[in-house]
């Protein structure tokens, strides 16, 4: 009820980006793809993976005539630990 949608695991591109919010009003969405980390060391090629992931599914294509900003996250989780990289489109 205050602008935004939000969405989970639903059909975006080629597959099923883990989260997307649309801020309708603001004309932006953000896309997070997430990834477990089996180690501390592998939690800064999981957050590249998962933003390599975005381009190659082509989550956010379909958002860029009909928003301005596009903003997609990589997020690698290890025990209570979290590491996140984002990407403008």
């Amino acid at each position: 009820g205050i602008g935004y949608s939000v969405e989970s695991d639903k059909e975006h591109g080629e597959r099923r980006p883990d989260v997307v919010i649309k801020d309708v009003d603001k004309r932006r969405v953000i896309i997070m793809e997430a990834k477990h980390s089996k180690t501390y060391e592998m939690m800064e090629q999981n957050c590249e993976k998962a933003i390599e992931q975005r381009k190659i599914r082509r989550y956010f294509e379909e958002f860029l005539d009909e928003y301005d900003s596009v903003v997609c996250y990589g997020v690698a989780f290890f025990e209570k630990k979290c590491l996140v990289k984002l990407v403008e489109i």
